[in-house]
């Protein structure tokens, strides 16, 4: 089974738990949100490490600390964005969840795995 197929069962079941957690029971929605960050952070994983395996050393650093700050501004930001949504407009939250989650989906079919090659030329010796 390959890394995408991985993918997109995990962002799949992530979908369905999030969709369902408006029409479950407050019992059950603590599991529901548990798995579904749960499958959610699996998907993230494999995304960096795709990234680790396509990208050349060079730009390879870059992209990852990039994406590392993206996702601590998103951590921070999605606290208080979550926190005056939930008591608003509850439902739409998981609704918009499912939707990042088809979004990432869409990203995971259309990526490449193949590897770019690091073709710059190596500075001469003689410099």
């Amino acid at each position: 089974m390959g890394m995408r197929t991985l993918q997109l069962i995990c962002i799949l079941a992530g979908i369905a738990c999030s969709l369902v957690i408006p029409f479950i029971s407050a019992d059950y929605g603590v599991v529901m949100i548990s798995i579904f960050m749960a499958l959610y952070d699996i998907c993230l994983m494999c995304i960096i490490n795709m990234v680790v395996q396509i990208f050349p050393t060079r730009i390879r650093a870059t992209s990852i600390s990039i994406l590392m700050l993206i996702v601590r501004i998103g951590t921070l930001s999605l606290n208080f964005l979550m926190a005056n949504i939930i008591y608003t407009y509850c439902e739409y939250l998981f609704y918009g969840m499912a939707l990042l989650g088809l979004v990432i989906a869409g990203l995971i079919l259309t990526i490449s795995t193949k590897p770019i090659e690091d073709n710059l030329s190596k500075p001469s010796e003689e410099n």
